[in-house]
């Protein structure tokens, strides 16, 4: 908990293995900018805030669970490089040689739908938690008459 944008970054792409010497079809370079990885940190983080019960938003500095920040956001980058690949697939065909050079899309759309769905479960299960957990804590939440009974 508490980490910097930079870390998240560094995260992330450590948990997509994008990293140069890992990406020989890439000719040895990574696949995703930093700044590609830090939008897709502040969309999960945005989606994570707009997830109901709206309890006050997190941020990186106070977000509650690293591992799930880094499960939405990558699944975020898988979704951003599928619409990407798919946008700009081509298949080439000449003297009976045929190539495909964006035939990956349907297998990071696979990936970032099952992500996503596990993500966004989770993230939803957190909220609640977190929800009730402040509905319990007397400083916050909604309060009751009830609370405030003496027996």
């Amino acid at each position: 908990m508490g980490k910097t944008l930079e870390e998240y970054t560094e995260d992330v792409r450590e948990y997509t293995r994008d990293i140069a010497a890992h990406n020989r079809l890439l000719r040895f370079e990574e696949e995703f900018t930093d700044a590609e990885i830090e939008r897709a940190i502040n969309k999960a983080l945005a989606k994570f805030n707009g997830i109901p019960p709206r309890i006050g938003d997190s941020t990186l500095a106070n977000f509650p669970d690293d591992s799930l920040l880094v499960d939405m956001a990558t699944c975020q980058i898988l979704k951003m490089s599928g619409l990407q690949k798919t946008r700009n697939t081509l298949n080439y065909s000449d003297s009976g040689l045929s190539v495909a050079d964006t035939e990956k899309v349907g297998l990071y759309m696979n990936w970032a739908n099952s992500m996503c769905q596990m993500a966004l479960a989770e993230a939803k299960e957190l909220k609640m938690v977190m929800n009730a957990e402040q509905m319990l804590d007397n400083a916050k939440g909604i309060g009751s008459d009830y609370g405030r009974l003496e027996w």
